[in-house]
Order: structure tokens, then C-alpha cells, then sequence
């Protein structure tokens, strides 16, 4: 066997796999260029625990020739590609021109790539290409140092910003430029070479439902390939892993035209992207369908196995099923896709057999500011087909159950559920074609506001397990019914406010009536309720037991219906003197999850209100990069005031409203989550 020695960062020392590893080494502090960045310290790290090899993961070094030929020259063996083939391919421009040295029948997408990186060359070879085009970081990858630019307005301030993000990314802002197709797919083809001169292609996955060029769900087999094009772009693959003698897995990414030419015969035109030098992130979709285990065959062929050895030849892969892999992200789809950041208070896994999870997370974990927000990974496979594929992947996200944070996990849902997706018309704008900002907003309010079943259940569950931890945490008195006056007192009163909607005000009136245990050691608690004043009165009851209260769940029984919930709050209890607070719910019938924001009774003093018309809270923790505009100046509706970068990413706040500008922050100012940025008078 083998033993694991893992690294980490001071943000990461409480995380899973610091427990899970054999060994564990502290590499420094919390920002990456200090720490998983810093080649010195991680060839320390191996020497001092007697490291024999280095898998570099998905991100970071894991592209890096540089750390690669430093980790062979400290005697440790790499498991990747050799330096000079991670080299190559590392640079997108130079990869490009190899590529077309050696195999001109390769098609590549038109654009520059020259060394020439001053603005006025780069504005002129947009203008030769045409718009729209990309601009890409050369060293990049993961959707930063990337922008679409659809005229010469936006172009100089989109390289700018692109080799602001890939500088501090990479370490280098190279760019090139490229042509920009509107209806294409990303397809990619994973790869196998080993040290002999041997390369297989182990099929395609597809890459196209992205945000901010970031993949979110990926499936293979993709829907729209004919074997004729898997083999076709697949020999393409093999031909260009052959041109830089690749060993390992790795990646060929391409983009798939939708439209085809006026011949009803004939495939899809394709572009070579580039080629990852690593394993990637979606890994898994191809193991479900091939049985292959791409990280035990990249040990394997870093020991000096051969392919054949190992059993795998062209002749003797195939596949079988489909399978998809999400991406649960700590973000808010509703607000732009916003990253999260905060503790996770609660992460249940589904225990269903189909479902694979690749997560580092448990309960209690914080998603920091530092790394990307990703929580898990969640695959599932079915052997029939991609419509059970696809319900499966469903099923698998409403069972999984994450409370403390918002999360794209509804989303997801949505997009599965999208006709478009069903269907397999997909393209690499699927997300902000089919759910826009106002589609995704009204989508949110339509389905879970105030006016709907869901959200009144929910809110009465919520003021009721409050109840019930208030009560559990009386110290005197305790037989003396909750409420209770030595006069005809009043219901008790709740408002909340649900899913984050201020101006959905919910005013739950409770009044206790009855408990009663049975033998089986359930509680049974009895209320009369009503809800925003109104005169029906509701027969509602709570049933508990000490096992569902460890796990802070109950259920609630309307109408002789049972809804089950979870929990989970920051501080673990209901009590609040100084303002509101949120609980997180979790709803066994709908599989999702929600925020309840109980009230406080109690208006806190000196407490500015600043509504989003009046101004801007940062969404997250980051940095002041730019600031577009003097205080005190006239702004418009839509103009860009600051731009900040959080998680490694750019974002560009823009004006809420038209008016005179009030900054509350200066240039390279490092700020909290919520921290107001500027008010508009």
C-alpha cells in the first residue's frame, strides 16, 4: 500500500483531508501564492516526510513545467506529464503553433496569438478578427483571465482587467485573442499516454452548462457526438498527446459548431481549444462509463507501467451508461452567481447507492475568501439511459441536505429540469440564454415567496422548533406552560421574513395548547395557530423525539399531514436581544432549502437601514481594485463604480440607481462581506 501525506494552507487546517491523510504538513498561511503556490516550501515539505512522489491535484501548480522539473530534480517522481509536455501545452499560443506545425489538418479557431502584447497591437488584431471576440489569459484556465468582447468599446478595459486577473492567477498576462462562436458546445476528450510511446483517448464529456466560463454540470457520453465524431475527434486527440510525446491523463478541449453545413451527411464542425496537462475536475463521469480509475492509472503509469500492461488498448476500451456530474457551489445564482462564503452548519450526504460524492466538507467547515468556492462534486450513473441519468442526478441533489450558507443547489435543479437540457439543445450560453438574472429572480419569488404553501409551512415549522429550543433550555419553571400570564394573555407572536424577500413579512400567532408523550418516547406538542391575522385558526402539532432533537429535526403535522424539517442556526439556539438572525430549513417533502430571518422583537439602536436603492453592500470579503468614479460625482443607473476581486475573480459593481456618489471605501482597501461600498443620494 501507499501512505498519504497531504499539505495545507492555514485556511485549510480543520478541513477532511487534513484528517484524512496519513500525514499532514503545514505549508503556510492562507493566501495560495505563500502557500500552494510556493514551490520551495511544498519540496521542503516532501523532503521532510520523505515524500517518493507529488500528485499535484486539479489546480494551482498541477500545469506548472516550472514545479515539475523541480520535483524531478529533487529526486521525487511527478505524477503528470513531463515538464517539456506541460510546457508546451501551458501556454495556449505556443501550443497552437506546435499543433500547427505538426498536424495542420487540426482545425484551430482564427485569432492572434503573437508575441506583441501592447494594447494597440492586441486592439488591432481584434479588428482583423472581428467581433465578437475572446480575450484569454495564455497561462489561464478555469474561466479567470477570460472576457468576451463584443465591440471596441469594451475591448481596452476587457484586457485590462483580463491581465490584471491572469497576473495574479498565473503570474503571467500573455493574452491572445481569439474568434468568439455564439452557438457551440465544449466538448472535451479525455486522454491516456504512458512512457512508451503509447496513447489512448477514453471518449468525450460534455462541458457546455457554464457560468462565467466555469463548467458547472458535465455528462458523458455528450448527446449531440455520433460515433463517427467521437472517432474523429478522439484520433485528433491522440495526434496532438503524440505531438508533444504526453504521458499521464490529461484533457483535448474542444468547441462542436451546432449548426452544420448544408450537407444533411456530414458532422459537426470542431476547434482545438487546448489541452489540460492534468487530470480535471469532471474526471469521474468518465470512470462511471469506462470502469477506469484515472487516478490509480496515473500512479500506475508514473511507476513506469505501460498501457498494455495495465490492460487498456483503443480496441479494448469502451463505455457503457450515462453519467453526470454537478458542481455544489457556495454561491447565490439569484445575485449574479455571487460567491459565499461562511461555515457549513450542517452537510448530509445521500446514502442511495448511485451516487458518488467528492467532497473535502463536513459539517462545521468554513468556505473561505482564499479558494474556489466549490463544496462538493455529486455523480451519479445510470446504465440505461440519460433521462434516468438525469432524474437520478435530481434525486441525488434533494436528498443531499446543506444547511449554513446559500448554495447553487437549487439551481441545478432547475437546470436539470429545463426542457433545453432535457432535450440536450445545449450550447455554451445555455445558463444566461434560458436564466437570466430577472428569470432567475422571478423564478425564485414565483416558487418559494411568501404566497405559497412551501413558505408558510415552513415558517410555522420554524417558529415552532425555536419554541421548542427555548423550552428545552428553561432552567425554572419548566411546568409552567409556555406563555402563560396570571391573566387572559395573547398568542405569542413571530414575524419572519422568508428566503431573504423584505418584503415578505410573515406574522405567525401561536398560542401552546397540549403535550403528550407516548411510549415509543415521542413528544407530541399541540398549537393553535394563525398566520398574518388571519381569522382561521389552524390545528398544528410538533412531534419530537431526543434523537430528532440531537439532529435538530421535528416534524410538523398539519391537516393529519407530516412535513419533516431540519435546522440549523449560527449560535445553535433561538434567543435574540439585538436583532435578527437567520435559521436554515430544510424541507424533507421539497428537498431544498430555505432561510427563515426571525425578527427580533427589539429595534436595535443607532442601526442605519440602507435599502438596495440606497446603496451597495459588498456580497462577499475582497480587495478594492479600481474605483471608476470621485465621490461626490453624478453617476447613471448601470455605471461601472468599483470593481473588487474575491476568490481569485474580478466583479464589477454597478450603479443601482441614478444620483450623486457616496464612497464608503478607498482604492486597495481590504474589506468584510456586507461592508456597505457606497450609498447613491
Amino acid at each position: 500500500g501507499m501512505n498519504s501525506i497531504a499539505i495545507y494552507s492555514e485556511a485549510d487546517k480543520n478541513c477532511r483531508f487534513v484528517t484524512s491523510a496519513d500525514q499532514a504538513y503545514f505549508i503556510g498561511p492562507s493566501t495560495s501564492k505563500l502557500s500552494y503556490l510556493n514551490m520551495d516550501k511544498i519540496i521542503e515539505a516532501a523532503k521532510a516526510t520523505n515524500t517518493q512522489a507529488i500528485h499535484p491535484g486539479y489546480g494551482f501548480l498541477s500545469e506548472n513545467s516550472e514545479f515539475a522539473k523541480k520535483c524531478i530534480d529533487a529526486g521525487l517522481i511527478f505524477i503528470g506529464p513531463t515538464p517539456e509536455s506541460i510546457g508546451s501545452m501551458g501556454l495556449k499560443k505556443e501550443a497552437k503553433e506546435l499543433i500547427s506545425r505538426f498536424d495542420s489538418s487540426i482545425p484551430l479557431i482564427p485569432g492572434y496569438n503573437g508575441q506583441n502584447q501592447s494594447i494597440p497591437i492586441l486592439c488591432a488584431e481584434a479588428e482583423k478578427i472581428g467581433y465578437p471576440i475572446l480575450v484569454k489569459a495564455s497561462a489561464g484556465g478555469g474561466g479567470k483571465g477570460l472576457r468576451v468582447v463584443r465591440n471596441t468599446n469594451e475591448l481596452i478595459p476587457a484586457i485590462e482587467s483580463a491581465k490584471t486577473e491572469a497576473i495574479n492567477a498565473f503570474g503571467d498576462d500573455t493574452l491572445l485573442i481569439e474568434k468568439y462562436f455564439e452557438d457551440v458546445r465544449h466538448i472535451e476528450i479525455q486522454i491516456l499516454g504512458d512512457n512508451y510511446g503509447n496513447v489512448v483517448y477514453c471518449f468525450e464529456r460534455e462541458c457546455s452548462v457554464q457560468r462565467r466560463h466555469q463548467k458547472v454540470i458535465e455528462e458523458a457520453p455528450s448527446i449531440a457526438v455520433s460515433n463517427q465524431l467521437r472517432q474523429t475527434m478522439g484520433r485528433a486527440a491522440v495526434a496532438i498527446a503524440r505531438s508533444i510525446n504526453y504521458a499521464n491523463a490529461g484533457t483535448v478541449e474542444f468547441i462542436v459548431c451546432n449548426s452544420k453545413s448544408s450537407d444533411q451527411y456530414s458532422e459537426p464542425k470542431f476547434y482545438f481549444l487546448e489541452v489540460n496537462t492534468r487530470l480535471q475536475v469532471e474526471h469521474p463521469v468518465t470512470e462511471a462509463i469506462t470502469g477506469l480509475d484515472l487516478v490509480e492509472l496515473q500512479i500506475k503509469i508514473a511507476q513506469g507501467y505501460s498501457l498494455p500492461s495495465l490492460g487498456i488498448t483503443q480496441e479494448k476500451l469502451n463505455f457503457k451508461g450515462h453519467a453526470i456530474e454537478v458542481r455544489l457551489y457556495a454561491e447565490d445564482p439569484y445575485n449574479h452567481f455571487f460567491p459565499c462564503i461562511g461555515s457549513i452548519l450542517q452537510i448530509k450526504q445521500s446514502t442511495l447507492p448511485f451516487i458518488r460524492y467528492d467532497s473535502g466538507i463536513t459539517s462545521g467547515s468554513e468556505i473561505s475568501i482564499y479558494y474556489d468556492p466549490m463544496i462538493s462534486k455529486i455523480i451519479v450513473w445510470d446504465e440505461f439511459s440519460r433521462e434516468n441519468a438525469i432524474q437520478k442526478m435530481i434525486t441525488a441533489l434533494q436528498k443531499t441536505i446543506i444547511l449554513g450558507l446559500t448554495t447553487n443547489k437549487t439551481f441545478l435543479i432547475q437546470c436539470l429540469s429545463h426542457p433545453k437540457f432535457i432535450s440536450g439543445d445545449l450550447n455554451t450560453h445555455f445558463i444566461e440564454q434560458n436564466f437570466n438574472n430577472d428569470q432567475l429572480v422571478n423564478f425564485k419569488n414565483n416558487n418559494f415567496g411568501p404566497q405559497t404553501e412551501i413558505a408558510t409551512l415552513t415558517s410555522i415549522a420554524t417558529v415552532l422548533w425555536c419554541w421548542l429550543k427555548r423550552q428545552n433550555q428553561r432552567t425554572l419553571l419548566k411546568h409552567v406552560t409556555s406563555g402563560w400570564r396570571n391573566n387572559r394573555y395573547s398568542d405569542q407572536r413571530q414575524s419572519i421574513i422568508f428566503n431573504k424577500q423584505l418584503d415578505s413579512n410573515i406574522q405567525i400567532d401561536y398560542r401552546f395548547i397540549d403535550q403528550d408523550r407516548n411510549s415509543n418516547l415521542n413528544e407530541r406538542y399541540k398549537f393553535q395557530i394563525k398566520v398574518n391575522n388571519n381569522d382561521k385558526i389552524l390545528e398544528v402539532e410538533i412531534l419530537t423525539n431526543q434523537q430528532m432533537q440531537e439532529n435538530n429535526e421535528l416534524i410538523c403535522i398539519i391537516s393529519n399531514v407530516n412535513h419533516k424539517f431540519a435546522f440549523a442556526t449560527v449560535d445553535r439556539t433561538c434567543r435574540s436581544t439585538n436583532g435578527n438572525f437567520d435559521v436554515f430549513v430544510y424541507s424533507f417533502i421539497t428537498g431544498l432549502e430555505y432561510i427563515v430571518t426571525i425578527k427580533s422583537r427589539f429595534s436595535t439602536a443607532g442601526e442605519e437601514s440602507i435599502t438596495e436603492t440606497d446603496g451597495f453592500r459588498s456580497q462577499m470579503p475582497g480587495k478594492i481594485l479600481k474605483i471608476m468614479f470621485e465621490n461626490g460625482q453624478q453617476v447613471n443607473k448601470g455605471d461601472i463604480i468599483l470593481v473588487m476581486e474575491s476568490m481569485k475573480m474580478e466583479s464589477k459593481i454597478i450603479a443601482p440607481k441614478t444620483g450623486i456618489l457616496k464612497l464608503q471605501v478607498k482604492l486597495n482597501d481590504v474589506i468584510d462581506g456586507g461592508k456597505l461600498l457606497f450609498t447613491i443620494e
